[in-house]
């Protein structure tokens, strides 16, 4: 089954020179209750690409021009306004980067909470002031009752950032979308924040799309990894199977330039070469080539299509050639 399927998207930015292509062309499944990290390094596209999936793209200026988008059997980008409205904290969640300046400075806790709440259900005020005290208990924030009646500024980062969940699962979402949940935060207070957001995600059945680029951090909560370049995907896996083997050259790169705990003290992890293309100035061909080793001319001159192998897929010329010659008649996967 599919809860979010997301075909052919295509997002980017009008200027005074023209339109800037950021994102696409992008194809992404999550199924129902899946759990699914999307990785990249900082300007790929992937908090873009999250915007776009709740309606939000025209908050940061940007403009969806192709592709589509749909939840369930709802074709999201086929709404209007108000259609999108309904399904925003009622279908789906967003957990924003920064709780301080998502959440209004002059309302309490409490009320942006029943606020969410009467959006999109129907039921008296202090039904959901009992509602609001529940979810704060729910997502670990003590003496609920007298936090309700404080403001965002009487909170620290993690328990703004358990706020924001509070809000996100108030009306229990089929998705939650999570942009970076963790920034800024202690890493004591990291771990806390991913464990409650694992555990509400199992709890409720809810679909988790969260968006990082802390590669230790996917491993902890992901079911699937899918990793995001120049505005691409790349490569797509269950979480076991890409920490086993990479199978694109960046995803690969990537987690050779973090360091290890199992390496000689004096020993550098690796960095990629190169830099990523400025959005709107990809290269032709593969948008990886210009920083890959493996690359050929071909690369240069030929997008690469998906590559599907023993339920996963990644998007290279070279490693669909070497893993063609390596893999032997009835073999789902080459040895080695």
């Amino acid at each position: 089954m599919v809860l979010l399927r997301v075909s052919g998207l295509r997002v980017g930015f009008p200027s005074p020179h023209g339109f800037i292509p950021v994102v696409g062309p992008l194809d992404l499944t999550i199924a129902p209750g899946e759990r699914v990290a999307l990785v990249g390094e900082s300007g790929s596209g992937k908090t873009l690409t999250a915007l776009t999936i709740a309606g939000l793209e025209r908050m940061v200026g940007a403009r969806r021009t192709a592709g589509t988008i749909t939840l369930g059997d709802t074709e999201l980008t086929r709404l209007d306004g108000r259609g999108w409205r309904r399904v925003r904290g009622r279908r789906i969640g967003f957990v924003f980067q920064d709780p301080l300046s998502s959440l209004n400075p002059l309302l309490t806790v409490g009320e942006q909470i029943v606020e969410a709440l009467l959006a999109h259900q129907r039921m008296a005020r202090r039904e959901a002031l009992a509602r609001a005290e529940e979810l704060l208990a729910s997502v670990g924030i003590d003496r609920p009752a007298e936090r309700l009646r404080q403001y965002p500024f009487e909170f620290s980062g993690g328990m703004r950032q358990r706020v924001m969940l509070a809000i996100a699962i108030a009306n229990h979402p089929q998705l939650l979308i999570a942009d970076e949940p963790t920034t800024a935060l202690d890493v004591t207070v990291q771990a806390g924040i991913i464990r409650l957001i694992q555990r509400l995600s199992d709890q409720l059945g809810i679909a988790l799309m969260i968006i990082t680029h802390d590669l230790g951090l996917v491993a902890h909560i992901a079911q699937r990894v899918v990793v995001m370049y120049a505005g691409e995907l790349v490569e797509d896996a269950p979480v076991g199977e890409f920490y086993r083997r990479q199978l694109h050259p960046y995803p690969e790169l990537l987690l050779g330039s973090v360091p290890r705990l199992d390496t000689p003290r004096r020993t550098l992890p690796r960095s990629i070469p190169g830099s990523p293309p400025q959005a709107g100035s990809y290269p032709s061909g593969c948008r990886f080539h210009p920083r890959c080793p493996l690359a050929e001319e071909e690369c240069r001159q030929r997008s690469p299509g998906w590559t599907e192998i023993s339920g996963r897929r990644f998007r290279c010329l070279v490693r669909e050639r070497e893993l063609a010659r390596r893999t032997t008649p009835g073999e789902e996967f080459p040895a080695g």
